[in-house]
């Protein structure tokens, strides 16, 4: 009961559409403002920088560094000789596709088999024993 008295004078003011502040007619925005408010003070005071922008910005730094070591480090692994042999197995693949329009079957079986890894644990055609 005593709450409800309490909101009385609310809900008229409110009823009569005569709200003492203007942030109890769009609150939000209200709020909104007050925070824009606060952060150019802060800034203005030179206080510690929480700034979203800033921490955005550094994130994508971190992104760019952590890109550009791992670019750096692919690059030292590839030779002349590994660079070489990729772009002859990008060829096979390009004959191989061609062949399979063309409908040459003898072309495209001799090709896979030059494409598959020499390797069993490279996923050669050594199957698994329950496979």
């Amino acid at each position: 009961m005593r709450l409800v008295s309490l909101d009385a004078p609310l809900g008229a003011d409110f009823n009569t559409a005569t709200l003492p502040h203007e942030k109890f007619y769009d609150y939000d925005r209200w709020e909104a403002i007050e925070y824009e408010k606060a952060k150019a003070d802060a800034y203005r005071k030179g206080a510690a920088k929480t700034d979203e922008f800033e921490h955005q910005e550094l994130m994508r730094k971190k992104e760019m560094e952590r890109k550009q070591r791992d670019m750096d480090f692919a690059r030292s692994q590839l030779t002349n000789d590994r660079i070489a042999d990729m772009k002859a197995q990008q060829l096979m693949q390009a004959e191989m596709t061609a062949a399979f329009k063309h409908g040459d079957t003898k072309t495209v079986e001799k090709l896979k088999k030059k494409l598959e890894p020499d390797d069993p644990r490279d996923g050669g055609t050594e199957q698994h024993p329950w496979a």
